[in-house]
């Protein structure tokens, strides 16, 4: 009897590849192997559900020519040999079934779906399997050496300094799978602890070069600086404040300017992160708010272009936008439009009356009897992603944003509000409260990633928080606006040193809540991660201290003057222009949208500073 070869397992895979109707991914030894070939495996370890397990096994190892055992003997952790009967080789099938709960900070479909790339054998791509990116397989490796319990931990930690050498192994990208773990410091001290127990750990890591690298920088580390042309005073006081006006004067410039030069060649649209060529309406849209904001003189021509865009053939789809693909119309997509151009354009209210009815009628119904199956009770008043989706607090605040800026457009233009779009906002603001998780008196709202989890999404908290405000302040709501401040405040706490790079505890009522790191917050779908939205977050506290007053409010503005600076700091100057850079392996250094949406931020800062001057003079005297 011999065990089948590496040679042997890859041919097996192939016809694996030919029989899966779907993407899989390929873990373990034949995957690092792909990027170390001294690496000797012969287990084929293949993410898939239960049902895939069994159709490979059913199809590809009749029991005519093959005999199975599972020497595990564990449904969700097996290990098959399967013996042929004529030659006596063994394949090792080692599926991980997706039933089985995973070690904790893995999520095999966010790997699958943004960080693998086919397979590749003898010059043959792969269709269906694929493997993960070097820097997510390292970085499974690493929350694997740090679990393991048994011998196996040797070979995890020296796949993990193998992969790390490998010349596609991207710092970035590794850095940022770490620090969205749950417990960041833990798994340092794990991970330490454990390289200390043994020399052998010790003799392996010191042959990685991610180790002698974070030595050589580590012996004589810079303190944090901010990319300006003179130090800031350290304390909130008028000479800080008119420093840093200084530089968001020319800041904004330059990234208007920038953000110009970026549009798609003959058009006035622009393209998005994944820079496909074709036109985003979303980042259109956050543009064409941006240079309103500022009054850029290309605000109208922006504003004319998405307008182009909107589909007018008397559809179920009429008045809507295509999201980037072209394939489906978004909630998001034509809420971003709608916001925009009206905010730049009132006098559009008419035009877009079908975009409005579109919007609205892609709303779950708010009233419980119109909901057709009890399953979906929880969606009323909310909208997902399209039509019929489920309902998230995201998709929810955007669409309610939207419906409101239609609403404050009515009263401008003197126009009677049509009684559907007011319905539509009161019962897109019931599901948030519904949804949200609420402690105290006054309450703090916080929302989840998934309901129920207390697991807390800051994006999700920030525009829910944002379009809330907007709409007590529509309806002169006094005692809800009172718990919407007592939030903010706990918010300003989560910012009061900056956007935080890392976990925070904040406490609520007494009890620590966990708020996920800038500019990491995820919304509810675990494979979107919506890095560029939270900086609305700093007009909510700018807003929300408006309107209370600065004195009532004095945590706010550390918070706003701190993430004013860490914009500042974060300005990427390239050859192609000045960007907005944040930390992350879905977004590109020359990204638009966190650029046009800083532009946002600096101008709302610079229209208050006149009364944070003031009230840092009066609080001096």
């Amino acid at each position: 009897m011999s065990g089948i070869d590496s040679v042997d397992a890859k041919k097996e895979l192939g016809r694996i590849d030919r029989i899966v109707s779907e993407n899989h991914l390929l873990i373990g030894g034949l995957a690092v192997k792909y990027y170390h070939p001294p690496r000797e495996s012969k287990d084929i370890d293949l993410v898939c559900n239960d049902s895939v397990r069994n159709t490979i096994i059913r199809e590809l190892f009749t029991t005519d020519e093959w005999s199975i055992r599972d020497v595990n003997d564990d449904e969700l952790r097996p290990e098959y040999h399967i013996k042929n009967k004529q030659d006596g080789f063994i394949i090792s099938f080692g599926p991980k079934i997706e039933e089985r709960v995973p070690y904790k900070d893995i999520n095999w479909r966010l790997i699958l779906n943004d960080h693998s790339i086919p397979y590749r054998n003898n010059n043959i791509v792969f269709d269906k399997i694929h493997i993960p990116n070097a820097a997510a397989l390292a970085y499974t490796k690493l929350i694997s050496f740090v679990n393991r319990q048994n011998n196996k931990a040797k070979q995890d930690l020296q796949d993990f300094i193998d992969v790390t050498n490998h010349k596609d192994c991207s710092i970035d990208v590794l850095f940022n799978f770490i620090i969205r773990v749950s417990d960041i410091k833990k798994l340092e001290t794990d991970f330490w602890k454990k390289i200390h127990s043994t020399e052998e750990y010790t003799s392996i890591t010191i042959k990685g070069n991610i180790f002698k690298f974070a030595n050589f920088f580590s012996l004589n580390p810079p303190q944090p600086h901010f990319i300006i042309s003179s130090p800031l005073p350290t304390e909130t006081s008028p000479q800080k404040l008119v420093a840093i006006s200084q530089q968001v004067n020319a800041l904004i410039s330059d990234l208007k300017e920038t953000i110009w030069s970026h549009r798609l060649p003959g058009t006035f649209l622009f393209q998005s992160n994944a820079a496909t060529g074709d036109a985003s309406i979303t980042v259109s849209s956050i543009v064409l708010c941006a240079f309103h904001t500022i009054g850029a003189r290309e605000t109208q021509v922006v504003c004319d272009a998405i307008l182009e865009e909107r589909i007018q053939d008397n559809s179920s789809d009429n008045g809507a936008w295509y999201g980037e693909t072209g394939e489906h119309c978004h909630v998001m997509v034509t809420a971003w439009a709608l916001f925009a151009c009206l905010q730049a354009r009132c006098t559009l209210i008419t035009e877009l009356d079908d975009s409005i009815n579109w919007l609205i009628n892609a709303q779950w119904p708010s009233n419980p009897s119109d909901v057709q199956s009890l399953d979906k009770l929880h969606h009323r008043g909310g909208w997902g992603i399209a039509k019929g989706k489920t309902a998230h607090t995201f998709y929810t605040a955007f669409a309610i944003n939207a419906l409101i800026e239609a609403w404050h457009a009515y009263k401008v233009m003197n126009k009677q509000i049509p009684t559907k779009l007011m319905d539509a906002v009161r019962g897109g603001v019931e599901f948030l409260h519904r949804v949200c998780w609420s402690s105290g008196q006054p309450r703090t709202y916080l929302w989840e990633h998934f309901r129920g989890t207390e697991d807390f999404c800051i994006a999700s908290t920030a525009m829910a928080v944002h379009v809330l405000a907007k709409y007590h302040n529509l309806t002169e709501n006094s005692a809800q606006s009172q718990d919407l401040h007592h939030t903010v405040k706990a918010l300003c706490d989560f910012m009061r040193n900056g956007p935080p790079e890392y976990d925070m505890i904040i406490v609520v009522d007494g009890k620590e809540i966990k708020l996920t790191g800038w500019p990491q917050f995820r919304e509810n779908d675990p494979n979107y991660w919506y890095l560029y939205f939270t900086p609305i977050l700093i007009i909510t506290l700018l807003h929300t201290a408006q309107d209370v007053g600065w004195n009532s409010f004095p945590a706010a503005k550390d918070a706003i003057v701190e993430s004013v600076q860490w914009i500042i700091k974060n300005q990427n100057r390239r050859d192609s222009g000045v960007f907005i850079s944040m930390m992350s392996h879905r977004i590109n250094p020359e990204a638009l949208w966190p650029s046009a949406q800083s532009i946002i931020v600096l101008r709302r800062w610079q229209e208050a500073l006149s009364e944070l001057l003031l009230n840092v003079f009066l609080s001096d005297k």
